[in-house]
């Protein structure tokens, strides 16, 4: 699959089940995460959140090929009560049959683009430990480590 045949799209109110489905994936790669809240405790938060998200909540976005089927998404929510807000946090999610080509670095370039154009000057996530695919991915990308939070390193991308 090359990116130059994916494609990245506003999430829409009918991608709510998917967004979800793949918040929910990355989530389960972070054993610290899963292990301080359970597994059950943050299924049921994020089921919440979804129910009730809509497309003009905060930002999403899905990756698609060009036969639109859905492969990875990415989700923002403002760093802080700053508006516009200064900095993004993101969750990321892709499909498994979609890892290693592409897919999570073109939402990331993606989501990185709409911060920026929003008048944001920073993206940061928080990464387990013990996820080194997403931490090179992030690496390579230009984020780098400014911490730890609960447990998690914490990882910010300077948008110039």
């Amino acid at each position: 699959m090359e990116t130059d045949q994916l494609t990245v799209r506003p999430a829409i109110d009918e991608d709510r089940s998917f967004l979800g489905a793949m918040i929910w994936e990355a989530l389960l790669c972070s054993p610290v995460l899963v292990a301080k809240h359970g597994a059950e405790w943050i299924q049921q938060h994020e089921a919440n959140y979804w129910r009730t998200w809509t497309q003009g909540q905060d930002p999403a976005f899905v990756a698609v090929d060009t036969t639109r089927r859905k492969l990875g998404a990415i989700h923002l929510k403002p760093n802080g009560t700053a508006q516009p807000p200064e900095g993004w946090r993101f969750g990321i999610g892709v499909a498994p049959e979609a890892r290693g080509r592409g897919v999570g670095q073109l939402l990331i370039r993606h989501a990185a683009q709409f911060a920026k154009q929003s008048g944001a000057t920073y993206l940061s996530l928080a990464v387990d430990p013990t996820n080194s695919r997403a931490r090179s991915l992030y690496s390579y990308l230009g984020f780098v480590e400014t911490g730890e939070q609960d447990g998690l390193i914490a990882m910010r991308l300077e948008l110039t």
